[in-house]
């Protein structure tokens, strides 16, 4: 099992950390004082991800030049009723409805869901850790449906559905459960392979059922499409009593703690890297962007294979035979991960902001706790990293201390001192504030750094090991005492 209380699919919305270094105190489940930082059954899995590892640079179709059905060169499309052709306005029948008053209806619906809040987020580093403590017993409730809702089309179990729980095999407990669902376990019965089955949440009162169904499933439709050895293998889709189940390959090891334990090795933390960043060039070579790249956002297979997960918040920035980039919008991710682009623009290039959370998870895999809490003037670890030092005081930081007296760094040498010598060069350039020059895949892959690590991969199905280090396998719910074996 790879998660105890929250779901490492990250059902639940994103939540912040309250303080930096991530540690805890108390636990009703745990008598004993934990004092930790955040840190830098072979059978069961699945091997149906993939049968060889593809090209880091997928085909993408190129745009033609002066081509009239460019994105640029199309007219914005109709945001009124008013503005459409009365010719291709209709009715039914019965006069006492219309498709177009529908449409509106509908309309009004979208956008009222629209006008919800910023889901809030906690703000203590507890949450964070709130997933090694044993959760309490879930009490569950049958409940009978009545013939009415039997007979009703939202509440009928589609012929898809009957047997598409079947062909997967018998569901089992519970791996966790938050905001937007809960994730079981299931195990076939003819050969012992396991799966995740995600049931996506219950219908808002304030969406429509269309808004709803766009919603549950446009995650299935990207990671369906997504075919990689790092990334999630999204097998499947199952609509049963008017809710949505997504079916995935299932990854025994949850990263979040494997880092939280401690123990992974220089080797091992660059490998990671390498891997991530693998999957998001990936992504980004397909026009897509994930925006919530985090620890809990990866799981781990047996052989150290890292995958990355829940492409819920994941935006197209470029489409096929389409040269622009098209812009994001609104906050979405976590708090230590974001890029201060993300809190202070409107709209925003989703690709520099998934470089620089790849940088924030090597800096949590290398220093076992966050660099800041948030990416803001206010948080005062930020604000010092983006301060800008004077010659003085930049002299000051290499020349001797022989007095031992404290010094306040400012700029990017706070954080950057604390790496690696060799990765200072391409983090730093990862973690640029301004996200016109910050490195680009392209650049991070050219870097003597990143070009001298080994990496575990998969070809032709196959395990490729590297030989200089191995793999942490930490249970998530052993974490929490594997920091103390140090």
């Amino acid at each position: 099992m790879f998660l105890s209380v929250t779901d490492p699919y990250n059902l639940s919305t994103p939540s912040s950390t309250a303080s930096s270094p991530i540690s805890t105190n108390t636990s009703s489940s745990f008598k004993q004082s934990s004092n930790f930082f955040l840190g830098a059954d072979d059978a069961s899995t699945p091997n149906h991800s993939r049968d060889s590892s593809p090209s880091r640079s997928p085909y993408f179709p190129e745009p033609e030049l002066n081509d009239p059905y460019a994105r640029k060169n199309r007219t914005n499309p109709a945001t009124s009723t008013k503005d459409i052709a009365p010719r291709f306005q209709f009715s039914i029948r019965s006069g006492s409805s219309s498709s177009l008053r529908s449409l509106k209806n509908d309309s009004d619906n979208e956008s009222g869901s629209h006008k919800r809040p910023h889901l809030a987020r906690s703000s203590s580093s507890f949450m964070e850790l709130k997933r090694f403590f044993k959760p309490g017993k879930r009490s569950s409730k049958s409940s009978k449906s009545s013939k009415s809702n039997l007979s009703s089309s939202s509440k009928s179990t589609t012929p898809f559905a009957e047997d598409g729980f079947k062909k997967y095999g018998k569901i089992g407990h519970v791996l966790g459960s938050g905001a937007g669902g809960s994730v079981r376990i299931m195990k076939s019965n003819t050969d012992n392979r396991m799966f995740a089955i995600k049931e996506f949440r219950a219908k808002y009162p304030t969406e429509s059922q269309r808004e709803y169904s766009k919603k549950v499933t446009a995650e299935f439709c990207i990671g369906s499409t997504l075919h990689h050895p790092n990334i999630i293998e999204t097998l499947d889709i199952i609509q049963d009593h008017g809710r949505y189940h997504e079916v995935m390959e299932y990854c025994p090891y949850d990263f979040f703690a494997v880092v939280m334990s401690g123990k992974m090795s220089k080797g091992e933390i660059a490998c990671t890297l390498k891997q991530i960043l693998n999957g998001v060039t990936y992504l980004h070579d397909m026009g897509l962007a994930h925006r919530d790249l985090k620890l809990d956002n990866c799981v781990v297979t047996k052989d150290g294979i890292v995958k990355i997960i829940d492409f819920g918040s994941a935006s197209v920035f470029r489409y096929p035979f389409e040269s622009e980039i098209v812009k994001a919008t609104g906050v979405v991710g976590s708090d230590p991960y974001l890029a201060p682009e993300v809190l202070s623009q409107s709209l925003y290039d989703p690709q520099p902001v998934d470089i620089w959370s790849i940088a924030v998870i090597f800096a949590c895999m290398s220093l076992r706790r966050f660099p800041w809490k948030v990416p803001k003037a206010s948080d005062n670890s930020f604000a010092l990293f983006s301060a800008k030092p004077t010659k003085e005081e930049e002299l000051s930081y290499h020349a001797p201390n022989p007095t031992h007296e404290k010094i306040v760094f400012k700029g990017p040498w706070k954080l950057l001192r604390l790496l690696p010598p060799e990765s200072r060069t391409i983090i730093g350039r990862m973690l640029d504030l301004d996200p016109e020059t910050r490195a680009t895949t392209e650049e991070i892959w050219e870097d003597d750094w990143i070009k001298s690590m080994s990496m575990c991969t998969l070809k032709d199905g196959q395990l490729i090991k590297s030989g200089d280090h191995d793999h942490t396998t930490v249970e998530d719910d052993q974490a929490h005492l594997e920091a103390y074996k140090k």
